[in-house]
C-alpha cells in the first residue's frame, strides 16, 4: 500500500485539494498505474494480471 500512495504522489501532491481534481484527472492517473508494469508481478502489470485471474 505504502508504494501505491508514493506512486499516486507522483501525480498528485501531498497536499492535493481533491476535491479540484476531475474524475477524468483521477481516472487517468489510475489507467496509467494500471499499466505500469511490477517487479512484484513478475515484471507483468496489474491490468493484466486482474483479466488473467477473471477469465
Amino acid at each position: 500500500m505504502e508504494n501505491a500512495n508514493k506512486l499516486i504522489r507522483q501525480y498528485f501532491p501531498k497536499g492535493t485539494d481533491f476535491r479540484l481534481v476531475s474524475d477524468h484527472d483521477v481516472m487517468q492517473v489510475q489507467r496509467k498505474l494500471n499499466q505500469r508494469p511490477r517487479e512484484k508481478l513478475n515484471f507483468s502489470t496489474s491490468l493484466k494480471e486482474f483479466y488473467a485471474m477473471i477469465s
